[in-house]
């Protein structure tokens, strides 16, 4: 419940992601309680349509809501995932889509990158519309390519990008304390302020992956066992 009062957590800054998470799954939960199996994705896309029109009210000077969720335009990667999944369903035996999803995301997420790169000695970010549009956009694109070949049998990826998937949660939760770790040791040992920079690169991924890899293993595969098995409970 905290999680869904602020999306500031202090001692881990990139779990801000974590509120926007419970209140998708909450508002999920809701709909899978209340509303009849056959509306399912009609209530989520009244949902996510209901959240892009505040969110563009608020861009404009409109009206604005005081409450998080409803000014971060990433919170639309939620329904973005949930549309993937449906079409996914749908469109099972057709390939070119899925070549034209990649095509598509590549070209999107280049023209994003690019204008990084030209913000690189000014502002040098993406504003949350743009980081929606550049790389959340692209990122459900792939998505729906990749995992669509993969499932008609078009495409079969190497077990390494399984495994980078399975972890990839703990990754993305343990990469800034890693390289808040190395940041301190850059400071306090000079051999290491003094290596060079791809090695330095490298060893903070490999740590990266070799902490989250162990995280994955013995907290949360047995968590999502006991959830699974509690889910069947109820």
């Amino acid at each position: 419940m905290i999680l869904l009062l602020t999306d500031k957590i202090p001692f881990l800054v990139q779990a801000w992601t974590l509120a926007y998470e419970i209140w998708f799954y909450a508002g999920i939960s809701f709909i899978l309680l209340f509303i009849p199996q056959k509306l399912f994705y009609t209530a989520i896309s009244i949902w996510g349509l209901t959240h892009f029109f505040i969110l563009i009210a608020k861009e404009t000077g409109f009206f604005s809501f005081p409450y998080f969720t409803f000014n971060n335009f990433q919170i639309l990667e939620f329904f973005l995932g949930s549309l993937v999944v449906f079409l996914l369903s749908k469109t099972k035996k057709y390939v070119f889509d899925k070549i034209l999803s990649l095509v598509f995301g590549i070209i999107i997420i280049t023209f994003g990158i690019s204008l990084c790169y030209m913000r690189l000695y000014t502002f040098g970010s993406l504003f949350d519309s743009e980081r929606f549009m550049y790389y959340g956009i692209p990122g459900a694109l792939f998505i729906y390519g990749l995992v669509g070949l993969e499932r008609s049998h078009n495409l079969t990826l190497p077990r390494i990008f399984s495994a980078l998937g399975d972890i990839s949660y703990s990754l993305y939760l343990w990469h800034m304390p890693v390289g808040g770790f190395f940041l301190y040791l850059s400071v306090k040992c000079p051999t290491y302020s003094n290596t060079d920079a791809s090695i330095k690169i490298i060893c903070e991924t490999a740590t990266s992956i070799f902490i989250s890899h162990f995280s994955y293993r013995y907290i949360e595969k047995p968590f999502n066992y006991i959830g699974h098995k509690l889910s069947r409970l109820l």
